[in-house]
């Protein structure tokens, strides 16, 4: 009844599931659900209205106007997620996404300076020369005439991009090396596609969760990857290894001396922990590692199936090819128009 004791618009609930039915019977995913509840608003025509994720209320903006003061000028008051963070009991819960206040602004203002053009560019070489290790490795698999698993090879192609790129390090997953490695990096999305941690994490206050010590990450792959980015962290201090990549922007941020002020009259932040250190570092494993991985293996069971976009697109990338002299450098991506949108999954003409 809350949105009906404050007269607003809301879509009409049933107990138990509220207007998340289609979630919990596993026929909607979060973000398909919550863009099925604007659509719906939009067509009524409300600047805004309400929902229900089981009992909880939810509010949905529609107007654009609206969304802009959100997300800009009221931005200060809006800029946690409010998903579950608990760094005592679950040290890699601690990563950006869940952050709050100004120890999130504190490390996101520090981000984006690792993915500028200059630096992309500088990853172009490692990319290239692990894309090629791909492209033997597929073709001698498709000698074989066997069946290939195609995701579980573009994982581990992924796994080792990520690291390289990102790290510095080489996880040699494509040669089938590191298993232990790609056994606790698919042991993250096991939990998050866990449809019961994702409602306990959404439903339940988070002051319940913390009394019951509710741990979102098993203790063994906490333990395992706070060793493997602190191995990585140790490594660089000892060979005096400078990359100017996120893992060093991460290092700085643990190092006192290297914290500079804001200037938005907050005191200085304290300096990340190792386990700090881990948690931002596994979030970006973790998002290089799923996404693009699962995006590839879609793209190609599209293109598989349609051999009018295939063969466009292999004439696209060809013709891109032959201005470059035969070099898919970050240039020549910004070319191919026609893959970006294979890639994306837009329409084409």
């Amino acid at each position: 009844s809350y949105w009906k004791k404050r007269k607003f618009n809301f879509l009409e609930p049933t107990i138990p599931f509220g207007n998340a039915q289609s979630f919990f019977l596993g026929k909607r995913g979060l973000g398909e659900l919550f863009g099925d509840w604007y659509l719906e608003m939009k067509a009524k025509g409300w600047d805004m209205g309400g929902a229900y994720f089981g009992s909880k209320p939810v509010f949905i903006p529609i107007d654009n106007k609206l969304i802009k003061k959100i997300l800009v000028t009221d931005f200060s008051n809006f800029r946690n997620h409010g998903f579950y963070i608990n760094e005592k009991i679950d040290p890699l819960s601690g990563h950006l996404f869940n952050l709050e206040s100004i120890k999130w602004k504190h490390v996101r203002s520090k981000i984006p300076a690792a993915f500028s053009s200059s630096k992309l560019r500088n990853h172009m070489d490692v990319m290239d020369s692990i894309t090629k290790l791909l492209v033997n490795r597929l073709k001698n698999m498709a000698e074989s005439q066997l069946p290939i698993d195609i995701k579980s090879v573009l994982g581990r192609f992924t796994v080792d991009v990520t690291s390289a790129s990102l790290f510095g390090i080489e996880t040699e997953c494509l040669k089938n090396k590191n298993a232990e490695l790609m056994k606790q990096a698919r042991a993250f999305f096991d939990i998050q596609l866990c449809r019961l941690f994702n409602t306990l994490v959404l439903l339940i206050p988070r002051n319940i969760l913390i009394f019951f010590n509710f741990r979102v990450f098993p203790t063994h792959v906490t333990n395992y990857f706070i060793n493997f980015f602190a191995n990585i962290k140790t490594q660089r201090a000892v060979e005096k290894i400078r990359r100017n990549d996120l893992t060093d922007i991460l290092i700085d941020l643990c190092d006192k001396t290297k914290i500079v002020s804001d200037n938005s009259g907050n005191s200085l932040p304290e300096p990340l922990t190792i386990k700090e250190f881990a948690a931002q570092m596994h979030l970006f494993f973790e998002a290089g590692y799923e996404t693009s991985a699962g995006t590839q293996t879609f793209a190609l069971y599209e293109l598989a199936a349609y051999s009018d976009i295939q063969n466009r697109l292999r004439n696209e990338i060809n013709t891109v090819l032959s201005r470059f002299n035969g070099v898919l450098d970050y240039d020549a991506i910004t070319e191919v128009n026609y893959l970006d949108q294979v890639v994306k999954g837009k329409s084409v003409n």
